[in-house]
């Protein structure tokens, strides 16, 4: 019964969690139109639901008679991978974004911009990221 449980949390968890950090990557990057409306009008719902997944995670395995430092290290592999993955994809969508507004760009100015702005690497767009946040975007 806790393994089962660990297991459909842990799902849960990490899939809320690497939606969480896509969304929210996408809104510092100026995209709230990707955004779902609920998430919009509510993240801390989704912050507050995802708590109660990392604390079923966190105490399923004593469920079933596990050890409670399963569900700290299942806990911690969600959090660490589920950041990761989330900001990846947001950073691919990003990408996506520019190369579809090179072909609708006015000018080649304005072309070349968004060009330069779809070839920027992973760790580009997350210093990006960075001076947003920073600057209380």
């Amino acid at each position: 019964m806790g393994l089962i449980a660990l297991l459909v949390a842990g799902f849960f968890h990490f899939w809320l969690s690497f939606r969480i950090d896509y969304w929210t990557t996408l809104d510092i990057l100026g995209f709230k139109s990707e955004l779902p409306v609920a998430f919009i009008q509510s993240p801390h719902g989704y912050r507050l639901l995802n708590i109660i997944f990392g604390i079923i995670v966190l105490c399923s395995p004593l469920l079933g008679g596990l050890e409670i430092y399963v569900g700290v290290v299942a806990c911690i592999f969600v959090w660490l991978s589920s950041g990761v993955v989330g900001r990846n994809k947001a950073y691919e969508r990003y990408r996506q974004i520019m190369r579809e507004m090179v072909s609708i760009a006015e000018t080649d100015e304005e072309g070349e911009e968004y060009r330069a702005y779809a070839s920027k690497s992973n760790s580009e767009i997350a210093e990006m990221v960075e001076q947003f946040v920073r600057a209380g975007r």
